[in-house]
């Protein structure tokens, strides 16, 4: 990294803790860490790590809603791109970065569109609605080693109806905090140029997913990246903020049983993000 001016970290977002601490001695001033995604509050979990591992240098931290690439890995070294998302929504951890981040990122990239805050980059997280439940829904498949299409096959209408439900709650918590995020119907007719009036239908109808299949073991990003860095912290922005996350949790709770693992505990939790202090500072923003 020495050198680099922008230092693109385009990893599972459950790695960014031991990223944040691998860089936070080498970083040096006016640096561009830019998280590919940030899933949920991913800026301040980073900035707060880096800061716990002895960060000096005055860097700058950003992220994006998405991935730019639907891909997925073919084999060490070998990555299937199926589509490029017609829109990626960046924001800097400081607003007043935010800018000069997306026309950095516009030389490479004809489709950066700048965000308003972090809180909408984080709050767009949609991987929390279409990637843990079709895996736990379809658990017995996966360990019978079947192959099938993770969202036009694990995604029935019964499961979309579910995680509608999901999306309820984040929507809820975007409203609370005054963020405009779009639903995930709207956010696949936008990203995707899709049809279609229920997440069902949407779904079934994006070509970009008809070949990605379902994961091929239990122990995939979609459980331990989308449940830590997106459903933890979403539950508990929703109890911070008094809101029904009854979908979410039930979700969280089941995944710790199925797997033996506590994903709250190893999440980011408020032993490391503090959530009342993110929550009273966008209080202060929208009643300015």
């Amino acid at each position: 990294i020495n050198g680099a001016r922008l230092i693109m970290v385009a990893t599972p977002a459950n790695a960014h803790g031991d990223i944040a601490e691998q860089l936070a001695p080498f970083l040096k001033d006016d640096q561009i860490i830019m998280l590919n995604p940030g899933r949920t509050l991913g800026t301040h979990y980073f900035y707060n790590l880096l800061e716990k591992n002895g960060l000096k240098a005055n860097v700058i931290v950003a992220e994006a809603d998405t991935l730019i690439y639907t891909c997925r890995l073919v084999k060490n070294g070998l990555c299937r791109v199926f589509s490029l998302k017609k829109e990626l929504h960046v924001a800097a951890h400081n607003p007043d970065d935010t800018q000069m981040v997306c026309e950095l990122l516009s030389e490479f990239y004809d489709v950066i569109v700048p965000a308003e805050s972090v809180l909408e980059t984080g709050l767009s997280n949609l991987g929390v609605i279409f990637h843990p439940v079709p895996v736990i829904l379809n658990i017995a498949r996966i360990e019978e080693q079947s192959t099938f299409s993770h969202y036009k096959q694990g995604i029935s209408p019964t499961v979309a109806t579910f995680l509608e439900k999901i999306d309820n709650e984040r929507i809820a918590i975007a409203n609370a905090l005054g963020v405009k995020v779009d639903t995930a119907v709207k956010w696949l007719n936008r990203i995707y140029r899709t049809e279609g009036d229920t997440l069902y239908e949407a779904l079934q109808n994006n070509v970009a997913y008809t070949e990605v299949l379902a994961p091929t073991t239990i122990h995939t990003r979609y459980i331990y990246e989308d449940i830590q860095t997106g459903l933890v912290p979403l539950s508990i922005l929703s109890k911070e903020l008094g809101i029904e996350n009854s979908a979410m949790d039930c979700v969280i709770r089941l995944a710790s049983m199925l797997y033996n693992y506590d994903f709250y505990l190893n999440g980011r939790n408020e032993g490391i993000i503090d959530f009342q202090k993110i929550i009273n500072s966008r209080k202060v923003a929208i009643s300015r």
